[in-house]
């Protein structure tokens, strides 16, 4: 979003209004009166455009809703997999599509719509201290509960420390709010995987930092990142940390992985240590570092074209 406020603000325009990927923007009387004034709609599409989810749909009935006001309006930022019919209606209430990778943009051409590709906005102006020393294995968690459970584990075998790419909320009951966001009910039938669940969470919440230049920076003096999160790998590329990488809920780091012309076996690491000792000890490969470099450079670039092209769409 800090990326987003930044290249509206590079086409002369304000956000006037945000509102978050979860919760029904049509119940929130202040969201809907900046909706009414404004001069472009953006839809943040991140990862929750896949398997026609509830919140995907609810995010792409902005389109209809921005059309009938004669309120240009584009979605941005999107990851998009295995959406079917109900779905795909709905794109072309939009005047610009932009996805994040090519499996996307595949995806959704395949389904007759136009689209681009414009690498996720959170390598645009990321830019950590590459040269800092670096040293120590670094792990995230993952929004699959077991694969955290079994990142979490790897840790401790490790001694390694855990990176919190979310954030702790400010304000009292923060912390658990927290812990509760990692749990599902059922997890309470299995009392042995919800305190493995809750031991996972507390070493998160002990890792969150106050910003994401905080996160970068860490990122920046780590020597590896083991990680079940698309933005920590994302960010890891801006800060220029070799990472492995386990599956999240949809393909995502696979994507990011193949457009960066990185090795597979990035995005789909084994947890056993001595493999993460090892991938630890290559760090980045020569033509792996070129290839990073190139699409940096090509996000930035892309990134900028794109708020040029919805500037155009306001004037």
């Amino acid at each position: 979003m800090t990326a987003i406020e930044a290249l509206v603000a590079s086409m002369g325009g304000q956000v006037i209004a945000t509102s978050p990927a979860h919760r029904d923007w049509k119940s929130q009387p202040g969201f809907i009166a900046a909706f009414e004034r404004a001069r472009l709609v953006l839809v943040n599409g991140e990862g929750t455009l896949h398997h026609d989810r509830p919140a995907g749909k609810m995010l792409l009935e902005v389109g209809a809703w921005a059309r009938q006001r004669g309120v240009p309006s584009a979605l941005i930022n999107a990851g998009w997999e295995a959406n079917g019919p109900e779905l795909l209606a709905q794109l072309p209430d939009f005047d610009l599509l932009a996805v994040r990778d090519s499996r996307s943009a595949k995806e959704i051409g395949a389904a007759g719509h136009a689209c681009r590709v414009v690498p996720d906005l959170s390598l645009y102006g990321s830019s950590p201290d590459r040269d800092a020393a670096r040293q120590g294995i670094a792990v995230t968690d993952s929004v699959e509960r077991t694969t955290a459970l079994a990142l979490d584990r790897l840790r401790r075998r490790m001694g390694a420390r855990a990176s919190a790419i979310q954030y702790r909320e400010p304000g009292p009951g923060a912390g658990l709010r927290f812990l509760r966001e990692a749990f599902a009910a059922r997890d309470l039938l299995s009392p042995g995987f919800a305190f493995g669940l809750l031991s996972a969470r507390l070493a998160q919440l002990h890792a969150t930092v106050a910003s994401a230049e905080d996160y970068l920076d860490q990122l920046a003096r780590t020597r590896l990142l083991v990680s079940g999160r698309f933005h920590a790998c994302t960010l890891a590329l801006a800060a220029g940390t070799p990472f492995v990488a386990v599956a999240s809920n949809t393909s995502k780091i696979a994507a990011l992985v193949e457009d960066v012309e990185l090795p597979a076996w990035r995005a789909n690491t084994s947890l056993a240590p001595a493999d993460i000792d090892l991938a630890a000890s290559r760090g980045w490969e020569k033509n792996e570092t070129a290839a990073i470099e190139n699409y940096l450079s090509e996000a930035r670039s892309k990134a900028e074209g794109l708020f040029r092209d919805l500037r155009e769409l306001v004037q």
